[in-house]
């Protein structure tokens, strides 16, 4: 038996702005309801530097409806550079391989009898 909902949903309003010049991460977010009606964007500077916007509405007529655009910045996205892999090696070559294996109990018919397997990871 489905039941209805005996109360509206209650309104609200949320936002952040994140602001990172170390990682070049820029984004922000603002929605808010007054419980029939979802409205909002959200912001991102793409890799290539541009910055996306995404401006929506959300409700049970209209349902959800997002229009995108795409202005370019003077930002210039850092990409991290991986680390060698000799160090990333080197970092694990002094763990012992018997550490990741489990005993893993398998399940046989009544006739077998049963004997631990091991699986590596």
């Amino acid at each position: 038996m489905r039941q209805k909902c005996l109360s509206p949903p209650n309104p609200y309003a949320f936002g952040f702005d994140v602001q990172d010049d170390h990682y070049t991460n820029y984004q922000n977010r603002k929605e808010q309801s007054d419980g029939k009606k979802i409205t909002g964007s959200y912001s991102v500077v793409d890799s290539d530097g541009f910055l996306r916007t995404v401006q929506y509405t959300a409700d049970p007529k209209e349902g959800f409806k997002a229009e995108v655009t795409r202005q370019p910045t003077d930002i210039k996205v850092k990409i991290p550079k991986p680390l060698p892999q000799f160090q990333t090696q080197q970092k694990y070559a002094h763990q012992d391989p018997q550490q990741y294996l489990q005993e893993v109990p398998v399940q046989r018919g009544e006739h077998h009898q049963q004997q631990p397997e091991y699986q590596q990871y």
